[in-house]
């Protein structure tokens, strides 16, 4: 299809509004399946690596602990539940000492 352009100190101007195939404009030929391989080498960055392990590593964490999960509960309906003051605080601080320095805090 053609479509006449008027400018105002250009002239006329012939335009075509259909695109050439992307062989036509690149000489590369798309693979005859979508996510075929074309022999092409792909190198992910180091963001891309970390969060491609970080993926890994969530799939690959165990499960919920079902029966920890019901004896918690239990035990918090029933009013035995004890919270080890000493431990949380020392947790908390563990945490808030990771997230400053970006890394891992030694565990006890």
């Amino acid at each position: 299809m053609v479509t006449e352009v008027k400018g105002s100190t250009s002239g006329i101007v012939n335009a075509t509004t259909q695109r050439p195939a992307a062989a036509e404009v690149t000489g590369v030929v798309a693979p005859e399946k979508p996510g075929a391989l074309t022999g092409e080498n792909v190198s992910l960055t180091k963001t891309a690596a970390e969060l491609r392990d970080l993926e890994q590593a969530v799939r690959s964490a165990p499960d919920v602990d079902v029966d920890r999960v019901d004896r918690l509960r239990q035990s918090i309906a029933e009013g035995n539940y004890q919270v080890d003051d000493e431990k949380l605080a020392q947790n908390l601080l563990r945490h808030e000492m990771m997230m400053i320095s970006g890394g891992e805090v030694g565990k006890k």
